[in-house]
């Protein structure tokens, strides 16, 4: 399972990590990760999809504004994917 704290976490480091600091991209990879998550050829959960060989930069984090930008969008677009299923 995927907890949704981990879901967070890894989009925001994905957000960070392929498309900060601009927030369109980020909108971009963040309807990449759940396209794929649908599709279900990429794994089964968001988790799985984000951390699949080859797909997404994921490890490492960041610190100040970026992050905090990449933060805040993961929570938003994790909010309206759930919501819209």
């Amino acid at each position: 399972a995927c907890s949704a704290q981990q879901q967070h976490r890894l989009l925001a480091n994905v957000l960070y990590r392929e498309a900060a600091p601009n927030p369109a991209a980020q909108a971009a990879v963040a309807s990449i990760v759940f396209n794929r998550h649908k599709s279900g050829r990429y794994g089964g959960t968001l988790c799985r999809v984000m951390t699949a060989p080859n797909q997404f930069v994921h490890r490492g984090g960041g610190s100040g504004a970026k992050m905090a930008m990449a933060r805040k969008n993961a929570a938003t677009f994790l909010r309206e994917y759930h919501s819209t299923g």
